[in-house]
């Protein structure tokens, strides 16, 4: 292993969110969502770990795995809006 492992950065969920996370995860049931919708890359980035049998979530990895989801998510909006637009005036001519 390369890199340091910070087993003091793993939560359980409700930590994890009371961790002043509630502004983008404002219950548990939210951030179920979010693991379910998301679960592949949330374990290949290593931010959903079991090592005892009860989820854990790393924050350090969970909130970079949040932060590129809702880049992402952003993006294919603005796409589909500029994608949206451009039909709109492809029709208007």
């Amino acid at each position: 292993m390369s890199q340091s492992i910070a087993l003091n950065q793993l939560r359980t969920p409700k930590d994890y969110i009371s961790d002043g996370r509630t502004h983008i995860f404002p219950s548990e049931a939210s951030l179920q969502w979010f693991i379910r919708k998301n679960k592949n890359l949330l374990i290949q980035s290593s931010a959903l770990l079991s090592p005892t049998g009860r989820t854990l979530i790393d924050a350090n990895h969970f909130d970079e795995v949040v932060y590129t989801v809702g880049t992402n998510a952003l993006k294919q909006n603005s796409n589909i809006k500029q994608v949206g637009t451009l039909l709109s005036s492809k029709e208007a001519v």
